[in-house]
């Protein structure tokens, strides 16, 4: 088993637990959207655990189905991830958006699946099919609908802190540009540490409208 591998989930999933734990206790948000985050941050480490069971190095032909069913529903949330993180920002209609694309991505992985069309396992473990493209699309799908998301919020905010915006995206790149072309298995690392900046970007953000709002009312009142 790679070391470097397993030190790498285990600090994938420490890090979107100490986010669950935050959002949980924070006050700052309603419901509705600690609900978001927690989706997005539970999904993460769902989808990492999953990658995590089919490479970790312990691989039996006998759960070759367990395998198989683990993988449909990880390709199934994966794509999803950037709808989740939508949903986070505050946009509407996002339910039936991540309801109707999670639909989707599990029809198709199901249906392909039997075929070993995306992926498959044989005696020796994990293949990508040759239909991958289709899973890869969905994925970009995913990550161009959270970057329309991220320039709408931004421009709700007056594109404040758009640096911030444009290393997300760089950092999201960075760990699916080696998992396509080098099949390196870094992408829930970076999805982790983009999603905790957005999180912590989209909260900056709120905060400070909220403290120029309290700052105006006094100007009003002292007025």
């Amino acid at each position: 088993m790679d070391g470097f591998y397993v030190s790498l989930i285990i600090l994938i999933e420490l890090m979107m637990l100490a986010m669950v734990v935050h959002v949980i206790c924070y006050s700052g948000f309603k419901k509705d959207q600690k609900t978001w985050y927690l989706l997005t941050f539970v999904a993460v480490m769902f989808c990492a655990l999953a990658e995590f069971a089919v490479h970790c190095g312990f691989y039996s032909a006998d759960f070759s189905i367990v395998l198989t069913i683990t993988t449909v529903l990880q390709f199934s949330i994966a794509p999803m991830l950037g709808m989740l993180f939508v949903g986070a920002l505050g946009l509407k209609h996002q339910t039936k958006i991540a309801i109707g694309y999670l639909i989707v991505n599990l029809l198709v992985e199901t249906i392909l699946a039997p075929f070993g069309l995306v992926f498959y396992f044989d005696l020796e473990g994990y293949h990508r099919g040759n239909a991958f493209l289709v899973y890869t699309i969905f994925y970009f799908i995913s990550f161009a609908y959270l970057i329309i998301g991220l320039i709408i919020v931004g421009r709700k905010f007056s594109h404040r802190d758009v640096l911030t915006v444009i290393m997300v995206i760089i950092i999201i790149i960075a760990g699916l540009v080696p998992m396509a072309v080098y099949q390196l298995n870094i992408t829930y690392m970076a999805i982790a540490i983009a999603a905790s900046i957005c999180y912590i970007y989209y909260n900056d953000l709120v905060q400070q409208d909220i403290q120029s709002e309290l700052v105006n009312n006094q100007k009003k009142i002292s007025n």
